[in-house]
């Protein structure tokens, strides 16, 4: 403690330094520089006016080490006021990038920094709720629109103008963004304000200013600001102290979503001590801001809690911390057209919106039913008739009383003001005139401001507004600029003032001809101008046209500020011919039918009212031919007229007349009359002899019709007479006679068809006529008859008139007729037929019920007729037998639908016929399926069947079937059995118990089981068809599936199987080849 130690220290200074020029070319001075190095060390170099013409100094920045170092230079310009950070692209040297240069070993390498002064300009206006007075303080910002070139540079705003000079570098900038400070100190805590806020203007930086050495690019910030006046209150009644905002708000474009504008601002109110209820107003750029609220309370800065907020451009709202939100759909400014607004918005609150009202006026409220369930929307007609400004005060309150409200203003107007004024763009003025005198009007329903150069001048009731603008040697720009609430309308007018030298009249005499007047135009200047180029006035005096004759005229030349004049004679000469018009101009006539009649001319003249006509020429008009008419005339200064001719035609166009000799209609009978030709003659106007050619058809009085005979003529001038034309019928009244008419005959039908033909009676008929004869009959020959009367009529036929005949005859027939159905059978040739009506082998009349019969059924409708020669008496009945049948049936076993079936058959006297039937159903349907299980004894030799001859006997069973249902019939039952049918869908088991009836159906269902005797019937619900499987099992051993076999079961009507115990098909090779 107390003791003192000393360490001494040998340090080796750097050596090395950065060392350049710089220049800063432009009007500005530069007050200062700064330059500096970052790296291994830090140097700051300041350097400080004045400099050279360019702004010019050499720096040098020592005592460097060894390393890479950056080196920047900032400068200040107008009272410090302005300040410039250089971009990398002003920098120069032989490193890369430039402005970083190395120091090696004690090096010192050189870096110039070179740049002409450009300039960005323009003027800043806050509007909506505010406006530049409420400014105490504001910068503007830019940056290099590359950021890796580091320019900066920034500005404060002339608070009076309110217009900024950036000043930059040659190249690509940007507006950045801008700071600014707003104070209003009133005791009112309503108006009070002391606000800073800080603004990053991302549109900004996307528009790119390009400005050259010594350019200046103007751009102005319109900044529309809207008010928020924020009320604090401590729960309970206690006092605060200096409430205060700050917050952090954004823009968002509404259509893409991208970033616009952001800031921050920090807002307090300090004059504001043990308060019950504190107020803070901030000012903001639209945007939703989140904000944080805090005031002293009982001596410790307390936070009030974090609210959003939006803010709204010129729109005034009013906000209780704790209290609703509330937006407003509406923009204030918002200019419309009408008597009347919709106004629509939401508010929401941390417990409910209890009422909105707009203007007074209670909105009704409606759940949105989004995130927030306390938000609700509201939409409200307001009255805003008048012109102008009209305010919309919204008004959200909460079920605490806690109220937010908006005020806005809206503009009813009907567009932008109308804006006319002189003098006219393009005017001009003497160079000695120092001002122009303006004077115009403004049309606006609403009231309308009006700026002359920037200056505001009055209007009257009318609009009209004047005053005078200071003017200057060459082109002047007059700008009058009138406003209304919604906007302004901009009109700029150029005036020149130029120094003037009088101008020259030079005249010259001019001779002129009339036109279509007896006067004529004419200009007597020959080239007057003026020393200045000014455009010039001319006037005549007199002005033209001028009269026949001589006329003296004086020319006067004006500027606009002086004049000069000559005198020349204008002489006006008649040179204009007469015209003659013909009215008409040709004329045609007829020969011999109407006379010429001079109609005479029209003459008309420019200066000569009384000119006459002279005609020569004549028309013949008998004689057809072209006639010619001349007409001349001359006006009193010798102009002679051209010559008009009137061409008359004498034409023959009246055609010849044709008149029959004789009757215009003839008739004729065919046959007996005939035509002579009378002939016709042709009279004419002018020619005296017109012959007539006769054309046609010419009369055939030998074939019945109408003939038109024709009569044509022309004169000699062609014209073609109307054709006259007689009519001729040659007609036929005399019906044809039959002179022999066949006798009645008796005819015999085909033995074989029962049929025969009509014979061909007409050419067997005798008949005649006067024109024409055609016979036939009907029936007409070959139609087929059968037996009975037939009556054939022959008709004569002339084409006209019908005669008839009638023949009558006689058809023979004999029928010998059997039963209507033929049953047909087969068998084996020591077996008999079945004589009972179910063919059951259980009815044999020779009782032979191990014998296989074979046999087939055809049912035939109708009746069999064999035809009968006609030597036999037609009532004579015969035996009839069938030899045999044929029908076609298909591979599945069913007939096929058209098909034909034949029968061989014979009668008593062996006389053979074939007979065959087609089409339809023949009803030849599989009837019947006959199982037939022999005594058990029988089958005893059979291998592993187990079986001895002292098993009880199983009687004949057997099922027959027809299209939907199957029939079973069952006897001397003498152990149970069981039968199934299935057909890959539908399955049917019964289980037979005894003969009296005890059986069992699976499925369960009513049936039809009936007990007759010593059989036992049962009907079920199932059709066979090819796919159906049988089969069969009783109490000793299960039987085999047994298929029914189309070639079996269905090539016949029906068939009869016999099966064993070794599910053996005994086939029905005893009967022989199927005979189908």
């Amino acid at each position: 403690a107390g003791a003192t130690v000393t360490q001494d220290l040998e340090v080796d200074a750097p050596s090395s330094s950065i060392t350049g020029a710089i220049e800063f070319d432009g009007p500005e001075a530069v007050d200062r520089y700064r330059v500096y190095a970052s790296g291994p060390a830090y140097k700051n170099l300041y350097l400080n006016s004045p400099f050279g013409p360019l702004n010019d100094v050499a720096y040098q920045l020592t005592d460097l080490p060894d390393g890479t170092f950056t080196v920047g230079l900032q400068a200040q310009l107008n009272g410090y006021d302005d300040y410039v950070t250089f971009p990398r692209s002003t920098f120069d040297s032989a490193f890369t990038p430039p402005n970083r240069p190395a120091i090696v070993s004690g090096s010192s390498p050189v870096v110039n920094i070179t740049a002409s002064q450009a300039f960005i300009e323009g003027a800043v206006t806050l509007g909506g709720t505010m406006d530049n007075s409420d400014l105490s303080w504001f910068q503007i910002t830019s940056r290099t629109s590359g950021y890796s070139e580091s320019g900066y540079s920034q500005d404060r705003l002339d608070l009076g103008t309110g217009n900024y000079d950036l000043i930059v570098t040659p190249g690509d900038w940007v507006i950045d963004g801008y700071r600014m400070t707003l104070n209003r100190s009133e005791t009112d805590p309503d108006g009070y304000l002391n606000e800073s806020i800080y603004v990053s203007d991302y549109v900004r930086r996307n528009d790119v200013l390009t400005v050259a050495a010594g350019e200046t690019v103007y751009r102005d910030l319109d900044l529309p600001m809207g008010s928020v006046t924020i009320t604090f209150t401590v729960s309970g009644g206690g006092l605060l102290s200096n409430p205060r905002l700050r917050a952090s708000c954004y823009e968002y474009s509404d259509s893409t979503g991208e970033l616009l504008r952001y800031y921050n601002f920090n807002s307090s109110s300090t004059g504001q001590i043990d308060v019950t209820t504190g107020q803070v107003s901030v000012v903001g750029l639209k945007g939703d801001c989140t904000v944080i609220a805090q005031a002293y309370v009982g001596g410790s800065l307390t936070s009030f809690g974090e609210f959003s907020l939006e803010i709204e451009p010129g729109v005034e709202q009013e906000v209780e911390i704790g209290g609703p939100s509330l937006s407003v759909d509406i923009e204030s400014g918002f200019c419309i057209d009408a008597d009347e607004i919709t106004v629509t918005g939401l508010a929401t609150d941390d417990v409910e919106v209890a009422s909105v009202t707009v203007n007074g006026v209670a909105a009704t409220l409606t759940v949105t039913g989004g995130i927030d369930p306390n938000e609700v929307g509201f939409s409200l007609v307001i009255p805003i008739a008048g012109r102008g400004a009209h305010e919309i005060i919204t008004v959200a309150t909460d079920t605490s009383g806690k109220t937010a409200t908006d005020t806005r203003t809206i503009y009813n107007d009907d567009g932008l003001p109308t804006l006319t004024f002189t003098p006219a763009d393009g005017s001009t003025f003497p160079v000695t005139q120092t001002s122009v005198a303006v004077a115009g009007t403004v049309v606006d329903e609403s009231d309308v401001s009006v700026t002359l150069d920037g200056t505001v001048v009055t209007t009257d009731a009318a609009g009209a507004f004047s005053g005078n603008v200071a003017v200057a040697t060459g082109e002047n720009f007059i700008t009058v600029v009138a406003t209304d609430d919604c906007g302004s309308t901009t009109v700029t007018h150029k005036v020149t003032l130029i120094d003037n030298q009088p101008p020259v009249a030079v005249c010259q005499d001019v001779t002129v001809a009339t036109g279509a007047v007896c006067s004529a135009d004419a200009d007597v200047n020959n080239g007057s101008s003026d020393p200045d180029g000014d455009p010039i006035t001319l006037t005549p005096d007199p002005t033209s046209p001028y009269p026949l004759g001589a006329t003296e005229v004086s020319l006067t030349v004006d500027d606009g500020s002086a004049s000069d004049s000559c005198i020349a004679t204008v002489t006006v000469e008649d040179l204009s011919a007469p015209a003659i018009n013909l009215n008409p101009g040709a004329e045609t006539i007829e020969c011999q039918l109407e006379t010429y009649d001079e109609p005479g001319a029209e003459v008309s003249d420019v200066c000569d009212p009384n000119v006459e006509v002279t005609i020569a020429g004549s028309v013949d008009s008998t004689l057809p031919g072209a006639y010619a008419i001349t007409y001349d005339a001359s006006d009193a200064s010798g102009n002679a007229a051209m010559q008009k001719v009137r061409d008359v035609t004498v034409v023959d166009s009246t055609a010849p007349v044709i008149a029959l000799t004789g009757e215009l209609s003839l008739t004729l009978q065919c046959g007996v009359d005939a035509y002579t030709e009378l002939g016709a003659v042709a009279s004419d106007a002018c020619d005296t002899e017109v012959p007539v050619t006769i054309g046609g058809a010419s009369p055939n009085t030998a074939l019945p019709g109408f003939y038109e005979v024709t009569y044509d003529a022309s004169d000699d001038s062609l014209n073609p007479a109307t054709q006259a034309v007689r009519s001729v019928a040659v007609v036929d009244t005399i019906a044809p006679v039959i002179t022999a008419c066949p006798t009645e005959r008796e005819l015999l039908v085909d033995p074989f068809t029962g049929l025969t033909a009509v014979p061909d009676l007409a050419t067997e008929t005798g008949a005649s006529d006067a024109c024409s004869l055609a016979l036939s009959q009907v029936p007409v020959a070959g139609t087929a008859l059968s037996a009975g009367t037939q009556m054939v009529t022959i008709e004569a036929f002339d084409g006209f008139q019908t005669t008839t005949c009638t023949v009558t005859l006689t058809v023979l027939d004999r029928v010998i007729s059997s039963d209507e159905k033929v049953k047909v059978h087969w068998h084996d040739d020591d077996s008999d037929s079945d004589s009972d009506s179910d063919n059951d082998s259980d009815g044999d009349s020779d009782g032979d019920t191990n014998e296989a019969h074979c046999f087939a059924k055809l049912d035939l409708d109708g009746q069999l007729r064999l035809r009968n020669p006609a030597s036999l008496p037609i009532d004579v009945r015969q035996g009839l037998d069938v030899v045999d049948a044929q029908v076609v049936v298909s591979l599945a076993g069913y007939p096929i639908a058209d098909q034909t079936v034949t029968l061989n058959v014979k009668d008593g006297n062996d006389e053979k016929w074939e007979y065959k039937r087609s089409g339809g159903d023949p009803k030849m349907d599989l009837k019947k399926v006959k199982l037939d299980w022999k005594d058990q004894a029988e089958y005893d030799s059979h291998e592993g069947t187990g079986l001895g001859s002292d098993v009880p006997r199983i009687e004949t069973r057997f099922i027959g079937f027809d299209e939907t249902d199957i029939k079973m019939k069952f006897k001397d039952v003498a152990r149970p059995f069981t039968i199934e049918f299935a057909d890959g869908g539908e399955t049917f088991s019964v289980t037979v118990l005894d003969a009296q009836g005890n059986v069992m159906i699976t499925p369960a269902g009513s049936y039809d089981v009936k007990d007759k005797k010593d059989k036992l019937e049962l009907t079920l619900p199932f059709r066979l068809t090819p796919e159906t499987t049988i089969t069969l099992a009783d109490s000793l051993a299960n039987l085999s599936s047994i298929p029914v076999d189309p070639e079996i079961n269905y090539a016949v009507s029906s068939a009869k199987y016999m099966v064993d115990l070794d599910r053996t098909v005994i086939s029905d090779a005893l009967c022989g080849p199927d005979p189908l």
